[in-house]
C-alpha cells in the first residue's frame, strides 16, 4: 500500500526534512503491522481514488447477495 505523505500540505516535501516521507512510512508500518511504502508519485496517489471504488463496488456485491438471500428465505417460507 502506498502512502502520498511528504510532510508537507501537497506532499511534495519541500520545506520537511529530508527523508522524512520514508520516516513516518516506517513509523506508520510499525505501528499498524501493514506494509506501507512511499508512494513515489504523490500527487497521482492522493488523486486517484481506485481502491475506494474497488472496495465499494464489492460491497455492493456484498449487499445484493446478502438481498438475494434473504428474499429467498422470505419467499421459501411464505407457505406451501
Amino acid at each position: 500500500y502506498f502512502l502520498a505523505q511528504g510532510g508537507t500540505a501537497v506532499g511534495t516535501g519541500i520545506n520537511s526534512r529530508k527523508n522524512f516521507d520514508k520516516k513516518i512510512v516506517k513509523e506508520i508500518k510499525k505501528f499498524c503491522g501493514i506494509n506501507f511504502k512511499s508512494a513515489p508519485n504523490k500527487f497521482s496517489e492522493l488523486a486517484a481514488h481506485d481502491a475506494i471504488v474497488n472496495f465499494s463496488g464489492s460491497l455492493n456485491s456484498c449487499a445484493v447477495a446478502l438481498m438475494k438471500i434473504s428474499n429467498d428465505i422470505r419467499f421459501l417460507g411464505s407457505g406451501p
